[in-house]
């Protein structure tokens, strides 16, 4: 909704004072004011028979912040479509992306991708990297999407150039999830990530937070209430975090996912969550819902 929307914008801010400046300007701005007004409108409207939320996070937003009945709502987990390679595929793929940006077979890898870097929390990634480096922990991130030359001197500032690849924007995110151990996606906004979901959908495990939908497929319960979805019932396929700045909580978490057998396991529960999370399946059950309340 446009409403969490704004308020996680606000959250965003580093600083009690950019927070309140930033909350002024949103009060301040007629065109937000009248998406608001506008959303209020539609969720209200008594003509509406059914709302589609991709994710438990979105129904939550429904409920709490419009008095939306959870009868009225059908959580239709979001999709994707993604390759279905063999053994030997991924081990190619995972060597090629390896060799070449220089990680070796051992060494902890994980990716983070994003076309808004700052929303989705690469500030906090840099920072738990400068943690990690501190405990003499050997790991690298790969930073898939646009990011600006600024990115790259906040690195050096961390001291932890040397521990990033900077992919840039790319079309082979199958193979960068088969290259990875882990996708890592501090998010502080997202109804539901693909990077997350087509993270999961190639058994690569995630490290994301509470206020990313897809943490449905992640961990069991993230606070949101009752689930809609079928979830995995064995173990969770990652971590969720609860705050998005915590770099310290990540840092830990990239550390619990760096050891080979949790690893291991947290990736085979991600096993038959490619069916539920395509893309196929999302457009079935939409049709389903349009087919009931048009009846």
């Amino acid at each position: 909704t446009i409403r969490e929307t704004s308020r996680r914008n606000v959250a965003m801010r580093v600083s009690r004072t950019r927070r309140i400046i930033k909350k002024l300007s949103q009060v301040m701005s007629g065109k937000l004011q009248i998406q608001l007004a506008l959303e209020r409108r539609t969720l209200s409207d008594r003509q509406v028979k059914r709302f589609c939320a991709v994710s438990r996070y979105v129904a939550w937003q429904l409920e709490n912040d419009y008095a939306v009945n959870s009868e009225m709502i059908e959580v239709i987990a979001n999709g994707s479509d993604m390759p279905d390679p063999g053994v030997d595929q991924r081990r190619h793929w995972r060597k090629v992306i390896r060799d070449g940006f220089g990680i070796s077979a051992d060494t902890p890898a994980f990716l983070f991708a994003a076309h808004n870097p700052r929303l989705k929390g690469i500030d906090t990634v840099l920072a738990a990297m400068k943690i990690l480096r501190q405990r003499g922990h050997e790991a690298v991130v790969m930073i898939a999407g646009p990011m600006q030359y600024g990115l790259q001197a906040s690195a050096v500032a961390h001291g932890i150039r040397d521990r990033l690849r900077f992919v840039g924007p790319t079309d082979r995110m199958a193979e960068l999830y088969c290259g990875a151990d882990v996708t890592v996606l501090p998010t502080y906004y997202d109804p539901s990530s693909k990077v997350a979901i087509e993270s999961l959908m190639m058994r690569t495990p995630v490290i994301t937070t509470a206020y990313n939908g897809a943490s449905d497929w992640v961990a069991g319960t993230d606070g949101f209430g009752p689930s809609a979805l079928e979830m995995n019932p064995r173990q969770p396929t990652g971590c969720v975090l609860a705050d998005p700045a915590d770099a310290v909580a990540l840092a830990d978490a990239m550390v619990q996912l760096s050891d080979p057998d949790k690893r291991a396991s947290y990736a085979h529960a991600t096993v038959g969550l490619a069916d539920k999370l395509s893309m196929s399946r999302h457009v079935e059950s939409l049709e389903r819902v349009l087919v009931e309340v048009t009846n």
